[in-house]
């Protein structure tokens, strides 16, 4: 089977974009490939002082920032496809077809 499989019926992450992201961010933050120490510290309060927010935003029953919609539309045809293919209205063949065309719109 393949290796996001029940990823994609369970709607977890399928890839680590979130963590390059987040990796993108924090260098953007800290501004250097090799911070001395305090400005790593500094970096790491600033990290605190985000993550704190969005966790406070939840607690008090905000959603955080949305998927974008063509992602979202996305991810419903994945889905669409994978539960064709466990229901046997598609072959192998048909699937990866299927899953290729997805990604072309």
């Amino acid at each position: 089977m393949w290796n996001v499989h029940d990823r994609v019926l369970t709607d977890a992450a399928k890839s680590n974009n979130s963590c390059e992201g987040w990796h993108h961010a924090f260098q953007n933050v800290v501004g250097a490939c090799y911070p001395n120490l305090w400005r790593l510290i500094e970096a790491l309060k600033k990290e605190q002082a985000l993550v704190q927010e969005d966790v406070t935003r939840l607690l008090g029953g905000q959603a955080l920032a949305p998927k974008r919609r063509k992602y979202k539309d996305l991810q419903k045809r994945i889905k669409t496809i994978v539960r064709q293919y466990n229901d046997g209205g598609r072959g192998l063949l048909e699937t990866m077809e299927g899953l290729a065309f997805a990604f072309m719109f």
